[in-house]
């Protein structure tokens, strides 16, 4: 038996069993959502779901991916701005280890900094990567798990915001977003 497809196999039904109780979004509204704009007019619900759904989360990114390519114009629009994660269970050292879980855009890097003497706190740290960091500069971030824990709420300064955690060990970054306030917030 390959075990590199027992392993890949294993992720793949881990991450299945992560469904969102309840409907999923239909295409419409993650389409609509995919759209400049689109997450600053959903409604608290709608928007909750979708920053809690790993299943609704990937299908939003993959609108957003097409919306963006289909755009002649190269200037992006950071009105707002949304981005996910997810830490795969095989993959976990716990928190008796640094982490540091890239996004699935690849712009952002969250993260975890145990406390040597106490691995239950700690630091959590959000990284812009590359160009993206100068147009998402004083913009405001919020970080949430999947249960809806806000990790980190702060404001980007030189690409980074930090905030200290005191309890490392109830976080699930099995799904974690990211979304950027619009400008005038």
């Amino acid at each position: 038996m390959n075990i590199q497809n027992n392993l890949e196999q294993r992720l793949r039904d881990w991450k299945s069993s992560f469904e969102f109780e309840g409907p999923h979004l239909p295409d419409d509204v993650l389409y609509r959502l995919a759209n400049a704009g689109g997450i600053k007019n959903a409604d608290n619900e709608t928007a909750r779901h979708l920053s809690l759904c790993p299943t609704c989360l990937e299908k939003w990114a993959d609108w957003r991916r097409a919306i963006s390519a289909a755009e002649e114009s190269t200037q992006e629009s950071h009105e707002e701005f949304m981005s996910y994660g997810m830490l795969e269970a095989a993959a976990s050292t716990g928190p008796l280890q640094p982490l540091n879980l890239q996004s699935r855009c690849g712009s952002f890097c969250l993260g975890v900094l145990p406390s040597m003497g106490n691995p239950d706190k700690g630091l959590l740290t959000l990284e812009a990567i590359g160009q993206i960091a100068a147009s998402l500069e004083g913009r405001r971030v919020t970080i949430r798990d999947r249960r809806g824990t806000v990790l980190i709420d702060g404001h980007l300064h030189e690409g980074r915001v930090a905030r200290p955690c005191e309890h490392l060990g109830e976080i699930d970054l099995s799904t974690w977003t990211i979304v950027f306030a619009t400008e005038d917030c």
